[in-house]
């Protein structure tokens, strides 16, 4: 699942940045997400923000994410597709991670849900959709039409 490139570390050094700071900022974030994750009393928009922070390193900023972090975050992403209220709830409550793991290694599978409720019924719901896949769009024609026939 790493995407990490051969220059790595002499991105890391150009940019000065500090990889363990960056590290644990996102581990302590998707770690919260995931100790509230099944409070729905605290709010989507609490999980919404820690959820796109997260991926937003996964998207944007691959050199500096956590390879393991991206294999946990995968983990919890398919047992979260476990519940019996899935189909429900738990879908969209993972979309932005799906975005974020599709940037970062590639897998067209991680956008399954997200492809198949552009078209929702609920227009709050198609918008959530579209916003979470908007930073990948440009990336999903290709890699999809390539690996699954899904674009």
């Amino acid at each position: 699942m790493a995407h990490v490139t051969s220059s790595r570390e002499t991105i890391l050094h150009d940019l000065k940045i500090e990889n363990t700071r960056v590290a644990d900022l996102l581990y302590d974030d998707f770690n919260a997400y995931q100790s509230s994750f099944d409070d729905r009393a605290e709010g989507s928009a609490h999980q919404d923000l820690r959820a796109s922070f997260v991926s937003w390193f996964m998207i944007f900023a691959p050199e500096v994410f956590p390879p393991d972090l991206a294999s946990e975050i995968g983990k919890s992403v398919q047992s979260a597709e476990e519940p019996s209220d899935y189909q429900s709830y738990g879908w969209h409550n993972t979309l932005h991670f799906r975005s974020g793991l599709f940037a970062y290694d590639g897998s067209p599978l991680w956008l399954t849900d997200a492809l198949g409720n552009l078209a929702h019924h609920n227009s709050s719901l198609r918008r959530y959709v579209a916003r979470t896949v908007a930073p990948v769009i440009r990336r999903i024609r290709g890699r999809c039409r390539d690996r699954r026939g899904i674009a």
